[in-house]
């Protein structure tokens, strides 16, 4: 409330509020908004949100208000029919991706087709998956009536020059390390197809940080993992037998030694990638991993 009070009083143009879980329940649901986004479904939070997509999907569709346009991402057929499904209840106008618009990828760059057309974007941010989310963002421009008044140009230098760290953000040079704050399914999938063009064929060593609330066994299972406990009491412990060395990546309350333990990462890392990873807990905000992935980022500078 006390953001939403700050934007008042310094009177933004255009906010964009991030839910923090689910959305039907979540604090920022007070806002009747120009348009409501949601970019994917997928697994997570599942104490709060229910066991299955379709569930997940109904708690998110939470955002959707009467008469407000809705944009939904790539998400699964289960999951879109709940999402149309609350649209029509709310009598919210939805643009689906790949239906209502979509992004055509042309080379190096792509074009944004949807009401209007923007050709050669290129996005600032690493990996396929951020093309669809520009697409997305795009569509929630159109649809919240801000796109008509943006030149061309300025799209395209918007979507060039964004940035957002702790996402497949290359943060450290001989060993390369990249660090991406993935904290659910959908997450890692999307760093496990990523990783591969950034390896460039050499071996990727993981240090991989999860709290023992996560089910992260089902998450992966061909990564060369690296793990260790944080001083939380709801942490996994390091998994027996594994063959890689261990090495600590401390959250942000874990005490004095946090570069020591990450040196000993890249130490054995040597001159192959290293990703870095870190995980949520289903407890806390969205903006979690977000942390934690800046005392990682913090740490391995350091170091």
């Amino acid at each position: 409330m006390l953001a939403f009070l700050w934007f008042a009083r310094a009177g933004v143009d255009a906010a964009v509020v991030e839910v923090g879980l689910g959305g039907r329940l979540d604090a920022t649901n007070v806002l009747v908004p120009r348009a409501a986004v949601v970019t994917t479904i997928g697994y997570d939070h599942e104490r709060y949100l229910g066991s299955t997509l379709d569930a997940i999907a109904g708690e998110k569709a939470g955002i959707f208000k009467p008469s407000v346009p809705a944009v939904v991402g790539r998400v699964s057929e289960p999951a879109a029919g709940v999402l149309s499904a609350v649209a029509r209840q709310q009598g919210s106008p939805l643009r689906r991706f790949g239906e209502d618009f979509r992004a055509v990828a042309t080379g190096e760059t792509f074009d944004y087709v949807g009401r209007r057309t923007i050709r050669g974007l290129r996005c600032g941010l690493s990996g396929r998956f951020q093309i669809d989310n520009a697409a997305v963002a795009l569509a929630g421009l159109e649809d919240g009536g801000w796109l008509d008044a943006i030149a061309d140009e300025v799209v395209r230098e918007g979507v060039r020059t964004v940035r957002w760290p702790g996402r497949l953000e290359v943060i450290g040079d001989k060993p390369c390390v990249v660090l991406d704050g993935a904290h659910n399914p959908s997450g890692v999938d999307a760093l496990c197809e990523e990783l591969p063009a950034i390896a460039a064929g050499r071996p990727i060593h993981l240090v991989f940080g999860v709290l023992a609330d996560k089910r992260w066994p089902r998450w992966s299972s061909g990564w060369r993992r690296s793990f260790a406990t944080s001083r939380s009491s709801r942490s996994r412990a390091p998994l027996a037998g594994s063959r890689a060395r261990r090495a600590i990546v401390s959250t942000p309350r874990s005490g004095p030694g946090r570069a020591e333990r990450h040196r000993g990462a890249r130490s054995f890392a040597g001159a192959t990638p290293l990703a870095s990873t870190t995980s949520s807990s289903s407890r806390a905000r969205c903006s979690s991993s977000a942390r934690r992935a800046g005392s990682v980022r913090r740490v391995v500078r350091k170091a």
